[in-house]
């Protein structure tokens, strides 16, 4: 008999790393040795899935399997090279129209003519070599290993080898292409049957590489073709970073126009020059050290798929210009697309007096973007890059030598896990300071830059070591030097003594943003109880706006430096100035500018605001030191010296007037529209940027209103240097201490000391809750409406039972309370008959209730004991005796999310505005909790958001992008009820379930409909997707929220009677206070609602229906019949009027719409001013 397997035993009951148990974390150290659970959402089963999904397995020996096709190709392409015919390459190719941009000739030793012919080694390289390929974009790198005898001995000096390599790779493409003339009949597509295929060159980082195109079906594979030469061609010891391979200004044919003489600059080193050679020198070496220690970890592949995953969530993937892209980094560094340029238009943001004083003319121009079609033909122009992705340099090849850093430092077990490896990977990256260290491969402890290293000499790209790290900007010296591009600094991770390549010397400026991403993941997965951690590593799509709030695009980047622009590219002298300039202008202003290339030489930048930081006044150096002069030069005309109390003289820069000039980047009658205002860091940003790049051409694209006239303005730029420039979708103010805010707390406080001073009545006044929005710096703006405050009186025992008796009791204390103001205070009041008392002091109104709480306690306390499949929902009435107190909770929750962030304040502003743009009711509990959600939970995006706009666009993708139909929001206050997220949603709940810790299943807030809340989601997802779609792109906003409002079917327009407050002419007197105006528009609203529940979904602008947002037009009220009150029934229901229709003999009963308008008519007669169909 076969041996039976015993089967697992399993534990009862909730284990060791059940969902919601505090004990969930592990450490690092203790996931080591494998696990099941490494925590609530990471199954070892779920990430061998998600490795399963991303990778697959390829064994290029053996081309069976599911890579065949691209197996076949390499197979053919190996035969192809060895049958390559030799002939000799002479200086002629320098000069070839079609690859002259390749070489680098400004040299009088720059060239020696050689043979071409087969290679002397063909292997496959990269993912190929460990066994694996991307399963959504296969992609195989393979390097041709070229003759010893090509290349002389001192070939390393001044582009003489990388010349020649370039132009074997173009004589290489010229073979390719007469052998695919031939159609199928080429030998490259032996025996791959109904394929098609392209080639053209790829011209990156100094060198020229092949890359190969193949389509099978609806499948594309990519063949990237490189070229190696043997260790011992050149002497590594010449490639030292420390090391100048290129021989200036002694051999150069023309002279440099350098602003500044700088001392021994023909002895200046070139590291990425050597680089880029040791490159080729070592990929024998490297790729053989890869493959053991991807042999001797078998898991390492699951480990490399999840930083790649990883790395994609999080942005460090390269992305289109015009939409995010997750395509494979072969597939972005190099596809084109075919799309139409799109006009742009320029807004100022300087006030004129200002502008006058910097002499500069109003910026108008447009752009177009110049594209190729997404598969090349096949004789087609090489040199034709468009540049429609930008990359950060970031490879796979990386990621694998992270992953063998630390492995081989930690000298983990070979059975390590996948997850434990990433884990420790990502943690040494988020560990590392490649400004102040210098990273060996297989050393744990890193070098000190600067001190006695592997070579014994600082290795950078200039003078100084510490790079731009934020500190001592404002030493003359370091800013002379940064400004001119003179001290860059590069990040160095070595292989070794022997073999001194910087595997990151592509990536200058762009691996401290792949640092930044790793410490925000080590601050989420400490702890690995979250439900929500799988999502914020593997799960999330990145979306740049939820991230950034300026992208910029510097087009046709010039050398604009004093330093040899052959060492590094235009883009990287830029990105260094534009470093320096953000630092010393900003300060702590800026959050992060990450950067971005693209083989057209364009430089992107990713730019975040602090909104944190709200000053505006700005305090430079003494006027006695040296710095001073340098400040003065760097910010005129702003800068004015200022002397201050303790006898001191600073140079300082005064922000009042930029905050005082009202400009509002959007343009249109909308909610958003109307909570733009000035937002002083986007402002000073533009000042830098107009007073500091004088060569480019500032071009802001506009969100809201599209530009005529594109192909002509693009014509007449063409020629100019442009700084495409993406705003925030509104310009909104990131100041939370407004003038009318600190009016309302200043005037709150003294009322609240008066109230509690009060003694002549029975109970004293013990607590004042507050009610209104404004007092948790979550409101949209001022208002003038009454502001709600709830009194909580001491606790009595002698309250009446019944409601009525208790409605006496509050009349009578409220009538003692305002004699009492009257007769101290002169506060004049009025109370109503509920015991709802209006009062007024310094012109603020509020409106004061009695909370009794004999008669909320028990409705509280079944709230919160509620169980939705045991208990019956509390009444509307019970409810609304309630909601003002947990009104209050929520208010006191945003108050204190806003004073730890205040980013918040603005971000809830923009959120309201946009909810109420799509018309939809009830919406201010959502957007406020939402925002509490995202700003202070650590479950959602990594890592917090750093400004108003990056928030709101984080609310709009939850909202688009959550599970709602099955789960709810959770905010805690620190022991989060995680087992509600595994419960069936109950029917009771609403469809956008907001748990709190004191109403976990949202029973008192008034919420929207779940016809309306789903009709909101699309709204999200659909403004979402055309922000998507139109990155970097003008678009038109206002027709969005146009063709939103066109989905009801009734539109009702009422009298606006804001527009109508103490009105009188000839014919009429109207004479409303704003609070009667809304009022009365309110309980127009509340009785159709009532009258027409199941019917009718009800959808309007609260803040034009309350006063807040003006507007001169009548206002509206949008209808949308519910499609399942129109089924026909068997008998009458309860839903308003029902009209019987006899058919084949049988009475069914439906709506009666005619009597249902009629019936809205009567209601709002002298109110409504026509009701019309959409």
């Amino acid at each position: 008999m076969p041996p039976t397997k015993r089967p697992r035993s399993r534990k009862t009951g909730r284990g060791r790393h059940a969902v919601g148990e505090s004990n969930d974390h592990v450490a690092l150290e203790d996931i080591v040795d494998s696990g099941i659970i490494y925590g609530a959402s990471l199954p070892i089963n779920r990430l061998n899935k998600l490795v399963k999904a991303e990778i697959v397995t390829a064994d290029w020996e053996n081309t069976n399997g599911e890579a065949s096709h691209l197996g076949q190709l390499v197979i053919n392409l190996r035969s192809f090279v060895k049958s390559l015919g030799k002939r000799r390459v002479t200086k002629e190719i320098l000069g070839h129209p079609q690859y002259s941009t390749y070489f680098r000739v400004k040299f009088n030793a720059c060239w020696s003519d050689f043979d071409y012919g087969p290679p002397i080694d063909f292997m496959v390289v990269g993912q190929g070599a460990l066994g694996i390929l991307d399963r959504m974009h296969p992609a195989l790198d393979v390097s041709l290993k070229l003759e010893q005898s090509i290349f002389n001995s001192k070939d390393y000096i001044n582009y003489r080898y990388i010349n020649k390599r370039n132009a074997w790779m173009c004589c290489l493409y010229e073979d390719i292409i007469t052998s695919l003339v031939k159609g199928c009949d080429s030998e490259l597509l032996a025996n791959i049957k109904d394929g098609s295929l392209t080639a053209e060159l790829v011209y990156r980082e100094r060198k020229v590489d092949l890359r190969l195109c193949l389509c099978v079906g609806d499948m594309i594979y990519r063949l990237f073709m490189l070229t190696h030469i043997d260790e011992t061609t050149f002497k590594r010891v010449s490639l030292c970073p420390s090391k100048n391979n290129v021989r200036i200004p002694t051999t150069l044919k023309c002279t440099l126009n350098l602003v500044e003489p700088v001392p021994d600059i023909d002895l200046r080193p070139t590291p990425t020059y050597n680089c880029a050679i040791m490159e080729d020198l070592s990929r024998e070496y490297l790729n053989s050290t890869l493959v053991g220690f991807f042999k001797k970890y078998a898991k390492m592949q699951g480990a490399l798929a999840l930083l790649k995953v990883w790395a994609r969530t999080n942005g460090l993937k390269s992305f289109e210009v015009d939409a995010t892209t997750d395509g494979s980094e072969h597939e972005q560094n190099g596809m084109s697309n075919s799309r139409k340029g799109e006009s742009v238009t320029s807004a100022d943001l300087i006030p004129s007096s200002i502008k006058n004083d910097l002499k500069r003319e109003t910026l108008s121009s447009s752009v177009s973007s110049v594209h190729n079609d997404m598969i090349h033909q096949l004789c087609s122009n090489p040199d034709r890059e468009t540049g429609l992705y930008f990359h950060n340099g970031m490879s796979g090849f990386i990621w694998a030598i992270l992953l063998c850093h630390v492995a081989k430092c930690n000298e983990f077990p070979d059975e390590i896990e996948a997850f434990p490896l990433f884990l420790a990977t990502v943690k040494f990256i988020g560990s590392m300071d490649i400004n102040k260290f210098t990273y060996v491969f297989g050393k744990s402890i890193p070098i000190t830059k600067g001190s006695d290293g592997i070579w014994n000499e600082n290795i950078t790209n200039g003078t100084g070591s510490e790079g731009h790290s934020g500190k001592n900007l404002h030493n003359l010296d370091n800013a002379r030097k940064s400004q001119n591009g003179a001290d860059i600094s590069l990040p160095e991770f070595f292989m070794d003594k022997d073999m001194p390549l910087n595997v990151l010397y592509k990536m200058i400026f762009t691996f401290q943003e792949v640092i930044d991403v790793a410490k925000a993941t080590l601050k989420a997965t400490s702890n690995l109880s979250s439900p929500f951690l799988y999502n914020q590593l593997f799960g999330l799509h990145f979306n740049p706006h939820c991230h950034h709030d300026v992208k910029l695009i510097f087009k046709r980047c010039t050398d604009d430096s004093s330093f040899n622009i052959w060492e590094l590219e235009s883009a990287d002298y830029l990105a260094a100035k534009l470093i320096f300039i953000l630092e010393f202008g900003l300060q702590d202003r800026l959050h992060h500018a990450y950067f971005r290339k693209n083989l057209a030489g364009d430089l992107m930048v990713l730019i975040g605001l602090d909104d944190t930081i709200q000053r505006t006044t700005d305090i430079g150096p003494s006027v006695t030191s040296e710095e001073c002069a340098f400040f003065r030069r760097f910010w005129h005309p702003l800068s004015e010296t200022r002397s201050f109390n303790d006898g001191s003289i600073s140079e300082c820069l005064l922000w009042n007037v930029l905050e005082s000039k009202d400009i509002s980047l959007a343009t249109g009658s909308h909610s958003l529209n109307h909570i733009s205002g000035p937002n002083l860091n986007l402002r000073i940003l533009n000042i830098l940027l107009q007073c500091h790049f004088k060569k480019f051409k500032l071009v802001v694209i506009n969100k809201w209103m599209a530009s005529e006239g594109t192909e002509a303005m693009a014509e007449k730029k063409a020629t100019e240097n442009v700084i495409l420039m993406e705003l925030q979708l509104v310009e909104c103010g990131n100041r939370i201490a407004t003038e009318y805010r600190s009016k309302l707390m200043n005037v709150y406080n003294e009322l609240n000391e008066i109230l509690r001073s009060i003694d002549s009545i029975p109970l004293k006044v013990s607590n004042i809750y507050l009610c209104d929005p404004s007092f948790g710096y979550a409101d949209v703006g001022e208002a003038k409406l009454r502001h709600k405050l709830l009194l909580g009186l001491e606790s009595s025992a002698k309250w009446p039972d019944s409601e009525k008796a208790i409605t006496g009791v509050k009349v009578s204390l409220g009538i003692a309370i305002l004699k009492e103001l009257y007769k101290c205070h002169n506060i004049k009041s009025r109370i109503s008959e509920n015991g709802d008392m209006e009062l007024q002091l310094h012109g603020i109104k509020f409106s004061v209730s009695i909370l009794c709480q004999k008669e909320t306690h028990k409705i509280i306390s079944r709230i919160n004991n509620y169980d939705p499949h045991m208990d019956k929902k509390p009444s509307e009435d019970a409810l609304n005796n309630v909601r003002d107190y947990y009104r209050s909770l929520q208010v006191d929750r945003c108050k204190v999310v806003a004073l730890k962030n205040p980013s918040f304040t603005s971000s809830t502003q923009l959120c309201k505005a946009f909810c109420n743009s799509c018309q939809l009711p009830n919406s201010e509990f959502i957007c406020e909790m939402l925002n509490c959600y995202i700003f202070s939970s650590h479950e959602f995006m990594l890592p917090s958001p750093h400004s108003g706009n990056v928030g709101f666009m984080r609310f709009l993708y939850l909202v688009a992008h959550y599970g709602w139909s099955e789960h709810p929001i959770l905010l805690h206050n620190g022991t989060p009820l995680y087992h509600m997220l595994q419960m069936k949603k109950p029917a009771t709940v609403p469809y956008l379930w907001i748990s709190l810790p004191e109403d976990a299943y949202c029973i008192v807030p008034k919420m929207p409909s779940t016809m309306l809340s789903k009709r909101f989601v699309g709204q999200c997802q659909r403004f979402l997707d055309k922000i998507d779609r139109h990155f970097m792109k003008t678009i038109c906003f206002n027709s969005f929220f146009e063709v939103e409002s066109a989905g009801y079917d009734v539109i009702i327009e009422v009298e606006n009677l804001y527009a109508k407050l103490k009105f009188s002419d000839r014919k009429e007197s109207v004479k409303l206070s704003l609070d009667e105006a809304a009022y009365i528009l309110d309980a127009f609203v509340v009785k159709l609602r009532n009258m027409y529940e199941g019917i009718l979904e009800i959808a309007y602008n609260e803040l034009e229906w309350r006063g807040i947002q003006n507007t001169a037009k009548n206002l509206q009220l949008y209808l949308k019949f519910v499609p399942l009150s129109c089924i026909p029934t068997n008998g009458p229901n309860s839903h308003g009027p029902q009209q019987v229709v006899i058919h084949e003999e049988r009475s069914v009963f439906i709506p009666n719409f005619p009597a249902i308008l009629n019936g809205i008519s009567c209601l709002g007669e002298g109110l409504i001013r026509q009701i019309r169909f959409l």
